[in-house]
């Protein structure tokens, strides 16, 4: 349970600071929308800029002196604030914590032969940390730059891993997701000629609708009695489907488009994964190949591929998401010049 204890103390850390910081975005942004008429009443003139001189965040052009001086006077605390400063501190603390979330599922993945994701699982605590000592580089007061990206990994993590812990908890909705997959896939190989079945659900001591154990829960893949294959929550791709989800969210064309984009998306990743585990079922109960080779070779590089193709899909429909990767590492890799707009 400690793994589960880490997940939620750093979603809820994560997610109030990026709570606060969207706020302090949009109260920057109503700022802006105003602050062209009003410069003009202040200054008694009628400025022929059009609104956008003023109110584009990307501009490297400096900003006139009154409106600085109305910025000033409409936003008493135009630096970071106290408020601003606690964000960054609580999602600084909310990503140590879930460095060390990963970080503790080695012994699982390293006793599984799973060694990409235990390479991650080592991996991810510097990297998370390291995401963290950023987070807290972004409150000191000589940063001047409005730390988009921060702000955009922060809210994809809360989002899908949010969904992801809230399904975990509650063992009745995860077998249920785990048994729609293993039916899907045990379909899709009696139809193309390899009879299966989904085999039968277990709680593992839980109750329906609490998690009280660290037990795994899954459904098997019955073929002629067999039934090492076992279909988790992570072979599910709901955590891939709540990522997409999250960057669709946050992107910033009309919501028609991100509907679009998301019925494109999600059912492809549906299709994607059981072409995946039928590939992995198939390979493991004809003795093609083993089932730890199956699974973390071939089933990876095609569950890589797939993702790099629907990466593509999903920059083509919304190509603002690229503006938020590309602002990820600006802010990650300080060396790298930009400017991005002010908090």
């Amino acid at each position: 349970m400690m793994k589960m204890v880490f997940l939620v103390l750093s979603m809820f850390l994560l997610g109030a600071g990026y709570l606060v910081k969207t706020r302090r975005v949009h109260n920057r942004e109503a700022l802006r929308a105003r602050a062209p008429d009003c410069t003009s009443c202040l200054t008694g003139s009628s400025s022929t800029e059009s609104p956008s001189s003023y109110d584009s965040p990307y501009s490297s052009e400096p900003r006139s002196s009154p409106d600085r001086t109305l910025s000033r006077d409409l936003d008493p605390d135009p630096d970071p604030s106290p408020s601003l400063h606690v964000a960054h501190t609580l999602s600084s603390a909310g990503w140590i914590l879930f460095g060390l979330y990963w970080a503790l599922h080695y012994p699982e993945y390293s006793s599984m032969g799973d060694w990409v994701n235990a390479g991650f699982s080592v991996a991810a605590l510097p990297l998370f940390v390291y995401i963290g000592f950023r987070e807290t580089a972004a409150s000191s007061p000589d940063q001047s730059i409005e730390h988009e990206g921060l702000r955009f990994l922060t809210g994809i993590t809360v989002v899908s891993m949010t969904g992801y812990t809230i399904l975990s908890l509650v063992p009745s909705v995860e077998l249920a997701l785990e048994y729609v997959n293993a039916y899907l896939t045990s379909l899709f190989l009696t139809l193309t000629g390899f009879p299966a079945e989904a085999g039968q659900l277990d709680l593992a001591g839980n109750t329906p609708w609490l998690r009280s154990n660290d037990a795994l829960l899954s459904v098997p893949i019955v073929h002629r009695g067999r039934d090492e294959i076992l279909i988790t929550l992570s072979c599910t791709a709901f955590s891939s489907i709540l990522l997409f989800l999250a960057a669709i969210m946050t992107a910033r064309e009309p919501l028609i488009h991100r509907i679009r984009t998301a019925m494109i998306i999600i059912p492809a990743i549906v299709l994607f994964n059981v072409i995946r585990m039928a590939m992995i079922t198939y390979f493991t109960y004809t003795g093609a190949t083993s089932a730890a080779f199956a699974h973390h070779v071939l089933g990876k590089a095609g569950s890589l591929l797939a993702l790099l193709f629907l990466a593509w899909v999903l920059l083509t429909f919304l190509p603002s998401i690229m503006v938020s990767i590309s602002a990820v590492f600006d802010e990650l890799i300080p060396a790298r010049d930009r400017k991005g707009p002010e908090y």
